[in-house]
């Protein structure tokens, strides 16, 4: 609950609020995993957090680097590094799955990424929500 809370919280407030609250959220989930690298959540959450940097498009980078001072930096490959190391421990977790998958394709890499939906979809538990994005994702395969 506490990590969901805080990750809500990155969301709201302006760009610099953001960038700052990722930052520090970045900063501490990794002090978590010092703590327990075995925490499945917390792989996902710095996962995820990997994710959403990968995806920051030039110019917003630019213009962070510009106004803040920094930029948080990331790969699709690091995101889904965590995101695999997270499955390890809880391979039965329905949206860690789906980001495996949608870093697939962020990489190009779509037969594996088919794959990944394919075992997804295989899963119980899948959320309304997160049944609709692996069938658009699958379409777009």
């Amino acid at each position: 609950k506490q990590w969901y809370q805080r990750r809500v919280a990155i969301t709201a407030g302006d760009t610099r609020v953001k960038l700052t609250k990722g930052l520090e959220f970045e900063k501490q989930v990794k002090l978590s995993l010092d703590i327990d690298p075995y925490n499945s959540t917390a792989l996902h959450l710095i996962g995820r957090y990997c994710f959403e940097v990968s995806g920051i498009k030039w110019w917003e980078a630019k213009i962070a680097a510009t106004l803040f001072g920094c930029v948080p930096q990331s790969t699709y490959d690091e995101a889904l590094k965590y995101f695999l190391r997270a499955d390890e421990i809880n391979s039965e977790w329905v949206e860690n799955s789906l980001f495996i998958a949608k870093c697939l394709i962020a990489l190009k890499r779509n037969e594996e990424a088919k794959s990944w939906l394919d075992r997804v979809d295989l899963k119980q538990g899948a959320e309304h929500e997160l049944q609709a994005q692996i069938t658009d994702l699958k379409k777009k395969l």
